[in-house]
Parts: C-alpha cells; structure tokens; sequence
C-alpha cells in the first residue's frame, strides 16, 4: 500500500526554460548572442556546486558575471535569473487532492536564491510535508545521499513510496532504492498515472 508521494519540482509542478534566463542576460553581456547561447549549462560545476550550497549567492554571482561577461548589479540578475518558472496548474491540483491522504514530500535539485523566488512567486506549491533541497542536504539527484534524505522524511518503507521525476537518471536512482516510480513529461496525465498504483482521487 503506498503511503507516501515524492515529487520533484522543476518541470513537473513548474515548468522552467533556461532559454528566458539565456535571452535576458544576453542583452547586458559583451559577448554575441551566440557566444552566449554557447555557453554550457552545467558551467563546469559551477550550477551544481551552487545548488549543493557549497558556494554562497554572492560567489555564485560574481562567476556568473565572470562567465557571461556582463556588467549588472546583483538585484537585476537575481530578477534574470530567477524568472524562468510557470505552474502547471493540473500537476498541483492532483497532488493537492492527496494531501491529508498521503504524506506528500518535495525533493528538488534547487539553488537558495530559485527557491526563495519560488517560495514568494508561487505560495500556493506549498502543500508538502517535508522538503528535501539539494542546497540544504550538499546533495543532488541522482546521488544516493539525497535519496537516503527522502526517506528518512517519507517515513515509509521503499516499497511504499511513489517518486515522481522527470529526469531519467533520477527514476533509475529511485527504483533502485526500491521506490515505485513514475517518469514524468508535460504530456502526462498524472493522476490516471498515480491510479496505476491503487491511489485512488
């Protein structure tokens, strides 16, 4: 019997598009737009790092204007940065109906300055138990860490557990802790998806 609902964060219940954050910063940076559009995402480390916390939002800041080559003042690159969300509104209905039923947790690679811009853009996602943010736990998906967290906050068994994902590797990782799992696209009708597992609306 399923007790419990873990559910990522970026592009399950919000959608984001790094491209917004790309085209913005593109307009203050010295660099063409398509030097810019070159630039990779990962940055060599630098998202992860941020987002395991291990570096602070100013540290972070400075190399990114470092990288982009832009001259800009924190506030306006906090707004550029962290403007790339929308709510699928049908994602957190469904989920919101388990609440009281089930124990629902977040678990999200994260950074501090995306999820404080998510905590006053959109209020209304707060509906979980427990969170588990990887630039709390100096964890990410899908490392085995950050899984042994959501566990522990599920207070379920494996078996009693259902993940929610959108990345493969991340479903991988959950299934081999035992969780079930569903492997989410935009596409998806989540809740017939969650009746496969007897959780019931």
């Amino acid at each position: 019997m399923i007790r419990t609902i873990i559910s990522d964060m970026g592009n399950v219940i919000l959608p984001f598009d790094v491209s917004l954050f790309l085209n913005r910063i593109e307009k203050y940076s010295s660099l063409s737009k398509n030097e810019v559009m070159r630039i990779p995402i990962i940055l060599d480390g630098l998202i992860v790092s941020f987002s395991k916390g291990r570096i602070s939002s100013k540290k972070y800041f400075d190399s990114m204007k470092e990288i982009f080559k832009v001259d800009i003042e924190f506030k306006e690159f906090k707004d550029i940065y962290c403007d790339i969300f929308s709510l699928d509104s049908s994602v957190l209905k469904t989920l919101s109906k388990l609440k009281g039923i089930f124990r629902l947790v977040l678990l999200s690679n994260t950074d501090i300055l995306h999820f404080n811009f998510i905590k006053t853009r959109y209020p209304e996602m707060f509906i979980f138990d427990d969170y588990v943010l990887s630039y709390e736990t100096g964890s990410v998906k899908p490392e085995d860490r950050i899984f042994e967290i959501a566990l522990e906050k599920s207070e379920s068994d494996p078996e009693q557990i259902v993940f929610i994902d959108d990345m493969e590797e991340n479903i991988r990782a959950a299934g081999k802790t035992g969780m079930k799992t569903i492997h989410f696209d935009c596409h998806m009708d989540l809740k017939r998806e969650l009746e496969k597992f007897d959780i019931l609306f």
